[in-house]
C-alpha cells in the first residue's frame, strides 16, 4: 500500500510539473504571426520597392511588439536581421546594421541571411559577426575544379561547371562559355 501511495504522489508530482509549464509552452510565441506579418510588409513590400524607412518602420514596430518575450527567438532573430539589411543594404547605415546584426545573432545563433535580401556588404558584416552562412552558398562561391581532359581518350566527357556565376563548358580540352 504504501509503494501505491508512493507512486501516486509521483505521478501527481509530474502531472502539475506538466500542467504548469503546458501554458507558457502553448503562449511561447503569441505575437509572432503578427510581427511576421509586418516583416513581411516591410521586406517583400518596403525594401522592394526601396521605401527604406517605411521598412525600418514596420521592423521597429514588429519588434517593439514583440517586447521581451512576446515572440520566438528565431522571430526576434529574423526582426533584427532584416532591420539591418535594410539599414546596410538600403539607408548605407553601417553602424545601426552592425548593431542589429548583434542583437539578431544575440536571440538566434543558429541565424542565416535571407539570400533574397542578402548583399556583400551585409554577408560581409554578419561573417564579422561571427554569423556562418549554409554550406550551399559557401560551396557556391569556391570555384569549381574542372576535370582536364585528353582529347584522344575516350572517357573524356562533356562537363559543366559554374565559375564565378559564369557557366563553362567543358570537351576534349577546350573550354567554352554557353551562348546568351
Amino acid at each position: 500500500m504504501l509503494e501505491y501511495r508512493a507512486l501516486v504522489t509521483g505521478l501527481n508530482g509530474l502531472l502539475l510539473a506538466f500542467a504548469l509549464t503546458l501554458p507558457s509552452v502553448a503562449l511561447a510565441a503569441p505575437k509572432d504571426k503578427g510581427a511576421r506579418q509586418l516583416q513581411e510588409q516591410a521586406m517583400q513590400t518596403d525594401y522592394a520597392e526601396t521605401n527604406f524607412k517605411k521598412a525600418e518602420q514596420k521592423l521597429k514596430k514588429a519588434i517593439g511588439q514583440c517586447g521581451s518575450t512576446g515572440c520566438s527567438n528565431q522571430v526576434v532573430g529574423e526582426l533584427h536581421r532584416d532591420l539591418a539589411t535594410v539599414y546596410i543594404a538600403g539607408l548605407k547605415q553601417n553602424g545601426k546594421g552592425k548593431t542589429e546584426l548583434k542583437h539578431a545573432l544575440r536571440a538566434n545563433p543558429d541565424l542565416q541571411l535571407d539570400e533574397d535580401f542578402a548583399t556583400p556588404e551585409v554577408r560581409k558584416i554578419f561573417k564579422e559577426l561571427g554569423g556562418h552562412e549554409p554550406k550551399a552558398a559557401e560551396e557556391e562561391e569556391a570555384p569549381a575544379k574542372a576535370k582536364k581532359c585528353d582529347p584522344d581518350e575516350d572517357d573524356c566527357q562533356e562537363h559543366q561547371c559554374r565559375f564565378h556565376g559564369v557557366s563553362v563548358y567543358a570537351h576534349r580540352g577546350s573550354a567554352t562559355r554557353p551562348e546568351a
